[in-house]
């Protein structure tokens, strides 16, 4: 049972899980159709400045999880190097990486799904998962990879949201239920697979265990939905629009 992820496939996971977010936030605030290049194109234009300070305000307290034990301890080093509110996005999100290597690879994917979206496209689970072998290099636990995956899913879907159109303050729940597993693909699978071959007939649940690959992981990936879920009703007063409706 795979209980390691290469930290370079979980790093470009989560990079699309937030362009996977707050991309379809934004299009939802708009009624842009995601199939539709020209609508793609001028979305991305019209979103360009505010992308990066919300990926890293997202990207940020994952990334600095993998190395610190606790809030404390990481908010105790970065007063001693002096970060305050002036400090530019580039420096934080060195910082958060951890190392040069991590860094650019974390900001060479952000270009790549950026220049995806300025072309009008935007990148499937196939797609990434062909752009990228895995290395020999450092690993982290299974779970808290799966952890940061979904977190940063669907704090970008909650950015994408505060972001947007004046007023849009509920999610779409089909919306999260179709992130999950794309992003679960992306993370767990070095070749492409058809996660959800019978969806009509099998239901979303077999979606989800193909795409987790064990009930482990399943059930990781619901606790952390579901976690994230409450501390987004909590702290921004996110809740789900479908219902509302």
């Amino acid at each position: 049972m795979e209980s390691e992820i290469n930290m370079d496939k979980c790093l470009r996971a989560m990079v699309r899980a937030f362009f996977d977010g707050f991309v379809s936030a934004q299009a939802e605030n708009r009624n842009v159709r995601k199939n539709d290049a020209k609508e793609i194109k001028k979305l991305t234009a019209d979103i360009y400045e505010c992308a990066a300070p919300c990926f890293v305000s997202v990207l940020m307290p994952v990334l600095i999880s993998f190395r610190f034990d606790s809030y404390d301890s990481a908010a105790a080093d970065m007063s001693a190097r002096h970060f305050s509110s002036d400090t530019p996005v580039k420096i934080l999100l060195r910082y958060a990486c951890g190392s040069r290597e991590s860094y650019e690879l974390v900001t060479d994917e952000y270009r790549r799904q950026m220049e995806s979206l300025l072309s009008g496209h935007i990148q499937t689970p196939d797609e990434h998962i062909h752009s990228f072998r895995s290395t020999d290099g450092a690993t982290l636990p299974a779970e808290k990879a799966i952890r940061a995956v979904v977190r940063t899913a669907m704090n970008g879907y909650a950015a994408g949201l505060r972001s947007g159109a004046a007023g849009m303050n509920g999610f779409r729940q089909a919306s999260i239920l179709r992130m999950m597993p794309d992003n679960m693909h992306c993370l767990l699978f070095d070749e492409p697979q058809d996660i959800w071959a019978g969806v009509e007939t099998e239901g979303l649940e077999a979606v989800y265990m193909r795409a987790t690959k064990n009930v482990e992981n399943f059930e990781t990936l619901m606790k952390e939905m579901n976690e994230a879920y409450r501390d987004l009703a909590e702290e921004d007063g996110l809740t789900d629009k479908d219902k509302n409706d």
